[in-house]
């Protein structure tokens, strides 16, 4: 697989866990919410960048709904400046 293909599957796979958070926001779950951020986290963990990862240890330790749609925004503007 090329680095380009890998890429493209990795910001697809962020951004499906982004929209799931953003369903559970919705919904008012915000401990549904910070186990998808903890699964994010290994995913990013394992081929992100260090602020990635930061990011997702926010959306995991999301102290209410409010913060974590502020992670959100602040996560979606990283890879939106990110993404190749």
């Amino acid at each position: 697989m090329s680095d380009s293909s890998f890429n493209a599957r990795f910001y697809a796979s962020v951004r499906d866990y982004l929209g799931r958070i953003e369903e559970m926001i919705t919904q008012g779950d915000l401990a549904t919410a910070q186990k998808t951020g903890h699964k994010m986290l290994g995913l990013c963990q394992l081929f992100g960048t260090p602020e990635q990862v930061a990011l997702c240890e926010e959306l995991e330790n999301a102290r209410d709904l409010s913060h974590l749609q502020q992670t959100l925004s602040r996560f979606y503007a990283q890879i939106d400046n990110t993404e190749v």
